[in-house]
């Protein structure tokens, strides 16, 4: 199950992981407010989509989430661990466990309050912000909807996490992250040593690490079949 981050539905934000259907069964689902799920609110939310996602994921399931998405995996994972075969976190914007992300918390604490900003230069902004290269105006203008459900998110970076309940399952757990910056990689960390998790770094794509394609799927596969290889083991 790939569950994805902001703006983006899942097969467009997961383009570069759809070619392994020919190996693996993928449940690649859109978020409430994305896509397919679009009439299921207005706003991103990741602990409703874990509860919705909760009710169809099947046993043996292999978790991966990007961005918000991961937290949303990290609460799945919490709620049905029985089902959980492997949990992958990629860059989760958790920024309010370590110190060295206080800035990105700040800067993105006031740029999620920007609501005088039109879509377009806001999206401009935020991607700046996550050393993504921003698409040209005309492809932007038309994500004005999704940037709209995206602004008014739940933010991943107030609450507590149930990293401790997560850690205690005996799941394989990988958290990885793009080399882009000094924070994210101080969160991935701390995320990785709470969870007892594997630990990885793919730079090239900024925030979006998925989309080095190659590098991240042959991490992924290889992750998924230690996993799977290791639990069959030990039953």
């Amino acid at each position: 199950m790939l569950i994805h981050g902001g703006l983006h539905e899942g097969e467009r934000a997961w383009s570069e992981q759809l070619a392994l259907h020919e190996w693996y069964a993928l449940a690649v689902p859109d978020r409430v407010g994305y896509g397919a799920s679009a009439d299921l609110g207005d706003a991103e939310d990741f602990e409703r989509d874990a509860e919705l996602l909760a009710e169809i994921i099947e046993p043996g399931c292999h978790v991966v989430g990007h961005s918000s998405g991961a937290l949303a995996a990290l609460l799945l994972a919490a709620s049905v661990p029985d089902r959980v075969a492997s949990l992958v976190l990629v860059e989760p914007p958790a920024f309010q466990l370590a110190p060295e992300a206080s800035e990105l918390l700040r800067l993105h604490e006031n740029h999620f309050d920007r609501t005088d900003l039109d879509p377009v230069p806001w999206l401009r902004g935020f991607f700046e912000l996550n050393a993504l290269e921003p698409p040209p105006d005309d492809a932007l203008e038309p994500l004005g909807d999704a940037a709209q459900v995206w602004r008014r998110l739940r933010r991943p970076w107030h609450g507590e996490l149930p990293l401790e309940t997560v850690a205690l399952h005996p799941f394989a757990k990988l958290v990885v992250s793009g080399g882009h910056s000094s924070g994210f990689e101080a969160v991935c960390d701390v995320i990785a040593d709470r969870l007892g998790a594997d630990r990885a770094v793919i730079p090239g794509a900024g925030h979006a690490v998925q989309l080095t394609g190659a590098a991240f799927n042959q991490l992924l596969t290889a992750f998924w079949n230690t996993s799977a290889h290791d639990s069959a083991n030990t039953a």
